[in-house]
């Protein structure tokens, strides 16, 4: 029944922009110039807000990157922010890459179990205790640094006394092995380098404070070879925010970041009018709303249509052009809330599911259902509102303070909707003579927006034998047994 989540994002690695509903390949064909042009360690951060897509660009870029010739290693640091040290990641990960790009090549093989061995010896010497070690066998290519750690075992316990220059010494190995492990994943033997690994972090603004700083770190003391890039995904506010909390309120987390941070590349903002389109598909909407012809969703206003013809549509495709109608005008209400893909695909699994499992005489109001819905990531205050019972009308109209007329409502371009439908709402009048009354409201109406407005409430409120009245609060409850975290 289409009723779960949006699904993990599948990617043709041959094409990796294919489909991309953001239409983001310009982005990733910047940053693979900006790759292939350093020729020093370097860190890039591709700052986008929360729930942007940024995990499913980089897993592109990543794609991108490898059709390019330019090897990756990918780190989700929000899965293995239960270590102590965040080398383990870097460490497991490059190794888990390099067992994967020598499988079934003898001619790298051997280099590849060299680079390996040497890598998890060196790193195991640096990560001390042994305790931090033993965590690295639930990760892949872990069990090398176990390996090591056995062998190792003898020095850790002398390993806080080391000297500052044998301290550096142990640094150097790592570095060396560092440079070993690249040779191998770029083909390198000798002579200038003449392509990157790019290591590719992603999810940092989701771990704790304390190893998110310290994967910053290990990067800046520990990594800084040639032919080595890092791309960190980042947001304006968690990292920032997470710095502040180790370090004290009144560190600057921007100018803390900007010493890790070479260069900053914006993500640019999705646009609901792409995203939408393949949200319905995911959830099997736009089949169920293929029944009503184009023509009809492109002219459906009373303006156009005149009211009776308009109620006519309503009448004959009932809950398919409630369907049509929230996927025409649910852009509207995501640029308008500014609201980010993970919050539009959790909004859609709501409606979603409203719309599939509301009972057949259950009157929907494409529009004020989809500005409700948003509210629930746009304003969760003024959301809950709704849900408890309250109507519109102490939210729109009298309560100009909490949010008013003039803000979101207008920029969606649904001010009358909303008024509209808070009329038939709030009216104490009986059934036909409210609908009589709108009718000849519509008639006199010279505004052609508000009278297509009225008209779409006024199509509804005809078939409806309970009346608008609680419409919302029921729809909210229901959708929000569904709704995603």
């Amino acid at each position: 029944m289409f009723l779960n989540r949006i699904g993990e994002v599948s990617i043709d690695v041959r094409s990796p922009w294919r489909d991309d509903p953001f239409d983001r390949k310009g982005s990733g064909e910047i940053l693979t110039r900006l790759v292939r042009s350093l020729d020093k360690s370097c860190v890039i951060s591709l700052r986008g807000e929360w729930g942007s897509g940024k995990s499913v660009f980089l897993r592109r870029l990543g794609a991108y990157l490898e059709l390019s010739g330019v090897r990756t290693i990918h780190i989700d640091a929000w899965k293995t922010d239960y270590l102590e040290d965040p080398l383990m990641a870097f460490i497991s990960a490059t190794n888990a890459r390099l067992e994967e790009f020598s499988r079934g090549d003898e001619s790298v093989s051997e280099r590849a179990s060299i680079a390996i061995s040497s890598l998890a010896t060196a790193g195991v010497k640096i990560i001390a205790p042994i305790a931090k070690v033993l965590t690295a066998a639930l990760l892949p290519g872990g069990s090398h640094v176990i390996d090591a750690a056995g062998e190792a075992v003898q020095d850790i316990g002398s390993f806080f006394l080391q000297k500052e220059r044998e301290s550096r010494a142990l640094e150097d190995d790592f570095r060396r092995s560092l440079e070993n492990a690249r040779d191998v994943l770029t083909n390198r033997r000798d002579g200038p380098i003449k392509s990157q690994v790019v290591v590719i972090i992603d999810e940092l603004d989701r771990c704790r404070p304390h190893y998110a700083i310290k994967v910053l770190e290990r990067i800046k003391h520990f990594f800084s070879i040639p032919g080595l890039v890092f791309i960190v995904a980042t947001d304006a506010r968690n990292l920032p925010a997470a710095i502040a909390t180790v370090y004290g309120e009144k560190t600057d987390g921007e100018m803390y970041l900007r010493k890790f941070i070479d260069f900053e590349y914006d993500l640019p903002e999705p646009k609901a009018s792409q995203f939408v389109p393949v949200l319905a598909r995911e959830f099997g909407l736009t089949s169920l709303s293929a029944e009503v012809p184009p023509d009809a969703i492109a002219h459906h206003s009373g303006a156009s249509l005149g009211p009776e013809n308009y109620k006519a549509l309503v009448e004959r495709y009932g809950r398919a052009l409630d369907v049509a109608e929230i996927i025409e005008c649910f852009p509207a209400v995501a640029s308008a809330m500014r609201l980010q893909p993970r919050d539009q695909a959790q909004a859609f699994t709501m409606l979603n599911a409203y719309v599939r499992s509301a009972p057949p005489s259950t009157v929907i109001v494409p529009r004020v259902l989809a500005i409700s819905v948003g509210l629930r990531f746009y304003r969760p205050d003024l959301y809950r509102i709704l849900k408890g019972g309250l109507g519109f009308n102490d939210i729109f109209i009298e309560g100009d303070t909490l949010l008013g007329r003039s803000a979101v409502i207008v920029r969606t371009g649904f001010r009358w909707d909303v008024e509209a439908f808070v009329d038939v709402e709030s009216a104490s009048d009986p059934k036909a003579r409210l609908i009589a009354g709108m009718q000849a409201k519509i008639e006199a109406e010279a505004d052609l927006a508000k009278r297509d407005a009225y008209t779409r409430i006024w199509a509804r409120a005809g078939t409806s034998s309970k009346g608008l009245k609680g419409t919302i609060s029921r729809a909210l409850s229901l959708a929000d047994s569904f709704a995603g975290d």
